[in-house]
């Protein structure tokens, strides 16, 4: 919120020169929803994934989280949303309704890292290939 001469203002958006502006709202929107985390949403800083196990459910798990943003006066953009689709790309990762893999682009990363003989450069190759190893198959 901001003062001028003959009124108030407050921020539709956040400022990105705030100092921590991202952790602060990854804490304050858990708080706000913390009830319903990993219940049938996950969430990091302005991304929200509701998923369900049944359809029926799926609208009132929406409408849940909708009142509750709403009641803090927090609103989300309906051109940024996308509802009932079986595919999405989260956190580098695509995730199915059936299952979870890695995202296409970290294979090109994994076959196009230049080789070193640095023992840090190996190091920082080795937890990424340790991170993504679930996902390749010999």
């Amino acid at each position: 919120m901001f003062h001028i001469y003959y009124d108030h203002f407050e921020y539709m958006i956040m400022l990105f020169d705030l100092i921590n502006a991202f952790i602060i709202f990854q804490i304050y929107i858990n708080k706000i929803l913390t009830k319903l985390l990993n219940n049938f949403y996950v969430i990091y800083l302005n991304d929200i994934l509701i998923f369900f196990v049944e359809k029926t459910n799926y609208v009132d798990h929406i409408k849940q989280i909708l009142k509750k943003l709403r009641k803090f006066k927090l609103y989300a953009s309906l051109k940024k949303c996308a509802f009932f689709i079986t595919k999405v790309n989260f956190l580098k990762f695509v995730i199915f309704t059936e299952s979870v893999s890695m995202n296409l682009s970290r294979i090109d990363i994994i076959k196009t890292w230049f080789r070193s003989k640095m023992y840090q450069e190996i190091q920082v190759f080795l937890r990424f290939i340790n991170f993504y190893q679930r996902f390749i198959h010999h």
